[in-house]
């Protein structure tokens, strides 16, 4: 991808809605860049490009859609890398001023995406004594290899019978006065 000279962008940032000035030149817009570089790792002459192409997406220049490929080839960032910076950017950045960012691509001619995609999980197997489990997006995930033992049912008295053989809290006995502190007065 080209850069573009500091007069294209000045010309850029003039045409684009007063949210996305705000934005992009915002100290939380490079706040959260920076905490999200952090977060994975990301070295900083690495967490400076990726700064460049969120820029670029405020300006109209690139699409949204297109950030992770950008992260990969561009910044040499792994897949699964790039879905996760590409996820957080999209989370913390775009997604409070989806509307205006809407509103420029369309005008752009420019279909941004309607949701943000979240990075797919990988399924980790975990070995247990009873069967395997895996850890998916929606939660665990059991196969049982071996079945689980059947509960029988007790010769325990119904529930009404126990009710009725629940002890009481027992009764607070009145209160002695503190001996340690003095009275409010």
């Amino acid at each position: 991808m080209e850069k573009i000279s500091p007069q294209q962008f000045w010309k850029l940032y003039q045409k684009i809605p007063r949210e996305l000035q705000i934005t992009l030149l915002s100290e939380e817009t490079a706040d959260s860049i920076s905490n999200i570089c952090q977060k994975n790792e990301i070295k900083e002459e690495m967490e400076t490009k990726i700064a460049e192409y969120v820029g670029y997406i405020l300006l109209g220049v690139l699409p949204s859609a297109d950030f992770q490929k950008v992260l990969e080839k561009e910044v040499k960032l792994k897949k699964n890398v790039a879905e996760k910076i590409s996820y957080e950017i999209a989370r913390f950045i775009f997604s409070p001023i989806k509307d205006s960012l809407a509103t420029l691509y369309s005008e752009k001619g420019v279909k941004s995406p309607e949701k943000i995609q979240k990075p797919a999980v990988v399924a980790t197997p975990i070995e247990s004594s009873i069967g395997s489990e895996k850890l998916t997006k929606e939660g665990f995930e059991t196969s049982l290899e071996t079945p689980l033992p059947e509960i029988k049912k007790s010769s325990a008295p119904e529930t009404s019978e126990k009710a009725e053989k629940v002890k009481e809290p027992p009764k607070k006995e009145a209160k002695k006065p503190d001996i340690y502190h003095e009275p409010l007065e």
